[in-house]
């Protein structure tokens, strides 16, 4: 299930000649992870192939940024909860003493959560897809270009997909796509509009892959 992209119609097979050829150089794709064995089918040359892996380690190097923050926010407020500082500096501004363990209440949640999700293990797990399709990008980016390159460079991506969580943060990809376009010079209508609420929410909540299409995708619609 490929990401739709910014198009491959005058994508440039040589890497060099990516910066030239604009939006064609890159594919979006649909999902991270889940894909299937034809799902890069429409992938057909090494720019399409470049954007698909330099967007993917833009994703999941936002995702391992948010599950470390995550994680240690959780361990400073629970050390700090621990010592018995929260109480001591929360007193000293005449809070009640129900808002105090409130706020403990909530900071023994968030740590229960963090354990339950293995939220510091995500973290690695999306530290680690990043590097490998950052491995990728270069690899492509510094290559040959041939057939033979093409179908390993695409053998590589699917198998890198395979070890995906399942879901998908769309707002999140295509904040990714756009940041992708931004990098290569790619004009207005191939970026994909953001609104705030899906900024805000974009590690959070999955969204509607269908809400966040290209000026030009809707035009087609």
């Amino acid at each position: 299930m490929s990401r739709e992209g910014l198009g491959r119609e005058q994508a440039a097979a040589d890497p060099a000649e990516r910066n030239q050829a604009g939006p064609d150089t890159l594919r979006q794709r649909e999902s991270s992870g889940r894909t299937a064995p034809d799902g890069l089918e429409g992938l057909r040359t090494a720019a399409d192939l470049w954007g698909n892996a330099e967007r993917s380690a833009r994703y999941h190097g936002a995702r391992a940024g948010f599950f470390e923050g995550v994680h240690n926010w959780t361990m400073f407020l629970t050390t700090i909860a621990a010592a018995g500082s929260a109480s001591t500096l929360i007193g000293l501004f005449g809070i009640p003493d129900v808002l105090v363990g409130v706020a403990l209440f909530g900071i023994t949640c968030l740590t229960a959560a963090d354990l339950a999700l293995s939220i510091n293990a995500k973290s690695h797990l999306h530290l680690s897809l990043r590097n490998t399709f950052i491995d990728l990008a270069t690899d492509i980016d510094q290559a040959e270009t041939d057939e033979a390159a093409i179908k390993e460079w695409r053998r590589a991506l699917l198998q890198a997909y395979r070890k995906e969580p399942p879901a998908t943060y769309h707002a999140l990809n295509a904040l990714c796509h756009n940041a992708v376009a931004v990098s290569i010079g790619a004009p207005q209508k191939s970026f994909i509009k953001i609104g705030f609420w899906h900024r805000a929410f974009r590690h959070l909540l999955t969204f509607n892959q269908e809400t966040f299409q290209q000026t030009d995708d809707k035009a087609r619609v």
